[in-house]
């Protein structure tokens, strides 16, 4: 009966043996608690701080100039048309009633280069004629009509550069005076009325 329990009896004593063992090995490899790790932060000098916020600050120059610039430019494509035309239509009519009244500097030039007609008559219409120009640029249905009244009035501006040269040349043909630096600057006036012409079309209405 003993032999023919000791496979039983031995399978028992393998299995008590290995989980005896099992349970020393795991005993043993149990992690250990560890202690904490301590980092050491090296202090960063006032100097070194300042040096790389400088460094940062320089970086981003060129970034931040670029959006300014961007940011310039957007507002001045949307509002350089309108203000060109106001501008116009403020100098049309200011000059134009300066004429009317007959307090313009420009009376005795004019009437001097049209001389055919009385300037007593002339001065006030062509002054009357200044202001319908600068209405029109400021009332937006009406910028063809002024654009067409400035051009029609334009080359006559010109004419005391030919018919009067001692007048507007000090040396001809570069050296201007006074009246001729006025006569002049309506090249740039020509330049306005072109920019703002060139928008007629595509104008959308004002909110």
């Amino acid at each position: 009966m003993i032999l023919l329990r000791f496979p039983t009896f031995w399978e028992s004593a393998t299995r008590s043996c290995s989980l005896l063992l099992y349970l020393l090995v795991s005993s043993q490899s149990v992690t250990r608690p560890t202690k904490p790790r301590t980092i050491l932060l090296m202090p960063i000098s006032p100097t070194t701080w300042l040096e790389q916020s400088s460094n940062d600050l320089i970086a981003d120059i060129p970034q931040r100039l670029k959006q300014v610039d961007q940011a310039i430019a957007a507002w001045m494509g949307r509002w350089s048309v309108p203000i060109l035309r106001v501008a116009l239509g403020v100098v049309f009519i200011w000059f134009g009633a300066l004429k009317i009244f007959e307090v313009s500097p420009v009376v005795d030039l004019v009437a001097a280069t049209v001389y055919i007609v009385p300037p007593e008559v002339f001065v006030p219409v062509l002054g009357v004629w200044e202001v319908l120009i600068g209405l029109s640029m400021l009332y937006r249905p009406f910028i063809r009509v002024g654009i067409f009244l400035l051009f029609l009035q334009m080359p006559g501006t010109f004419l005391p550069l030919v018919l009067l040269p001692d007048v507007t040349f000090i040396t001809f043909p570069y050296a201007l005076t006074v009246e001729g630096q006025y006569i002049i600057k309506n090249l740039v006036i020509i330049g306005a009325a072109l920019v703002v012409g060139s928008t007629v079309q595509g104008e959308q209405p004002e909110e």
